[in-house]
């Protein structure tokens, strides 16, 4: 089942396996914890995680998040390369590489 509605202008799909975002833009911040979908470790070699304003590498950093920390993943971008998840209240965009279960 395909369900499909709009926040802040971005289209967004909600399927069984979870939330899809249209666009890569930030998602409305209407998100909370329980729309987490799934739960992550970020898994860096050394350094901690850039979470971001937007999915790309071209957008702002929000906060850094250590190695090892748990994050809830909310949406992906449209070409499922970033995420956007939820670290201790921040919400913001992370590259899926450095996400493991």
């Amino acid at each position: 089942m395909l369900k499909k509605f709009m926040a802040n202008g971005i289209i967004l799909a909600s399927t069984l396996s979870g939330l899809v975002v249209a666009q890569t833009q930030t998602p409305a911040r209407a998100y909370q914890a329980e729309n987490v979908y799934h739960y992550g470790n970020v898994c860096t070699r050394s350094k901690p995680l850039n979470q971001r304003i937007g999915a790309s590498q071209g957008h702002g950093v929000i906060s850094r998040i250590p190695k090892g920390n748990k994050v809830g993943i909310l949406a992906s971008s449209s070409n499922n390369n970033w995420l956007y998840v939820n670290h201790q209240g921040k919400l913001g965009w992370v590259h899926k590489s450095y996400i493991c279960d």
